[in-house]
């Protein structure tokens, strides 16, 4: 429902819910599966470009398999690196340029 909203310039996701009715949804379903939109169809279509551009380089070896669509297009499935506490990160900024107390008396 986000991505009809999205595309229709709807802000209120609830508020379509409440407007639309099942047949309106299930045409717009069917509509989207015969002309998809939306970011994944972008990255496709870029994917697309990429990979004609890889196939047709003259450093691609023969016989080689070619690149897909999908070999361009980011992995957005893929679990995130972990994120680092603001602490642990301070910690290390201080390990690299030193503390701030320290730099001070340098100057001092």
């Amino acid at each position: 429902m986000y991505r009809l909203a999205l595309a229709l310039g709807r802000a209120d996701v609830d508020l379509l819910e409440d407007s639309i009715t099942d047949a309106q949804l299930k045409e717009w379903q069917q509509f989207f599966s015969l002309e998809p939109w939306g970011s994944e169809m972008e990255f496709f279509r870029t994917g697309i470009v990429a990979a004609a551009i890889s196939n047709t380089s003259s450093n691609r070896k023969q016989g080689s398999k070619g690149a897909s669509p999908k070999d361009f297009m980011p992995k957005f499935d893929k679990p995130r690196k972990k994120t680092q506490l603001p602490n642990a990160f301070m910690n290390d900024l201080k390990a690299t340029f030193g503390s701030r107390n320290k730099m001070e008396a340098k100057d001092g």
